[in-house]
């Protein structure tokens, strides 16, 4: 879906493209109280980051028991690169849809795809938080198109049927887009290594570690994303090693030369994420 030509004809105002000031991390937004038409009145919003990459967005809406009707969408718009001559009509790169449906709050990722908005993308690491005054999504920031910076909006409408009988646009359409910076937050970064099978000349070896973070202060997570460099070698000879997080594991895979068993494969595995790196190594003898 897409609403935001519908909310300008509904609030009948031309929208000045203007850029909000940049704002720091942990950042809290408002809009004009009783300024919706018709539909749900968006709040305050609240936009955070972890140490982890996740950005969580938190939007204050009016107290109600559904917090939002079948008839009642809030789309939330964001413009990853800030070029409005990228991304669909409007600049946007990803769209979250927050609605109501049989008395519970839905919500669908979608993301553009050269040609529209695809809302068959599915998000892997979001997900919907309530309360009865709150609707907070929360995402990783690779599904932000690792955007460090970025320009959003949202925008709330009310069905009448088929019908858009009501909205409400934040911030309002004179300032067009708030702009939100993560802040790269300190993590304390460890690996263990599972090296599963042995190398065997002529073959292809993975070597698999866990990646845990601990931010100050916090509890330590598994870490499921980032960069992940490996470098392996026989005496000096470089082997050829790549590395990726995979199924939330950091994998090296090493192509071992033949001729080399009883030779021992040595090497290390780096793991770095936003506010944080690890090394481990590993040595290993070939079959």
């Amino acid at each position: 879906m897409r609403f935001r030509s519908a909310l300008v004809l509904c609030a009948c105002v031309g929208a000045l493209t203007l850029v909000a000031p940049l704002a720091n991390a942990d950042q809290g937004y408002t809009d004009a109280a009783g300024d919706a038409t018709g539909a749900v009145d968006i709040g305050s919003v609240q936009v955070t980051n972890d140490s982890f990459g996740n950005v969580t967005f938190t939007i204050a809406l009016p107290a109600a028991t559904p917090l939002l009707t079948d008839s009642q969408v809030i789309e939330l718009d964001i413009d990853t690169d800030q070029k409005s001559s990228t991304g669909d009509e409007y600049g946007s790169e990803v769209s979250l849809e927050i609605y109501g449906a049989d008395n519970t709050v839905s919500w669908d990722y979608g993301k553009w795809n050269g040609t529209k908005m695809d809302y068959d993308a599915r998000s892997a690491t979001g997900g919907l938080r309530t309360t009865a005054t709150s609707a907070s999504i929360t995402i990783h920031r690779s599904e932000l198109n690792d955007a460090q910076t970025f320009d959003f909006a949202l925008y709330s409408v009310q069905f009448t049927a088929d019908a858009i009988t009501g909205s409400d646009s934040a911030p309002d359409e004179n300032t067009d887009w708030w702009t939100y910076s993560l802040e790269t937050k300190k993590l304390s970064v460890k690996l263990s290594t599972t090296y599963g099978k042995f190398p065997v000349a002529g073959g292809t070896w993975k070597i698999s570690s866990t990646a845990w973070g601990t931010p100050a202060g916090g509890d330590a997570r598994q870490i499921g994303t980032g960069t992940v460099q490996c470098v392996a070698q026989i005496g000096k000879t470089h082997l050829k090693a790549t590395g990726a997080f995979t199924g939330g594991i950091a994998q090296c895979t090493v192509k071992i030369p033949k001729k080399t068993s009883g030779k021992v494969v040595r090497g290390t595995i780096a793991v770095s994420v936003s506010g944080g790196q690890a090394t481990i190594s590993f040595a290993k003898k070939i079959l």
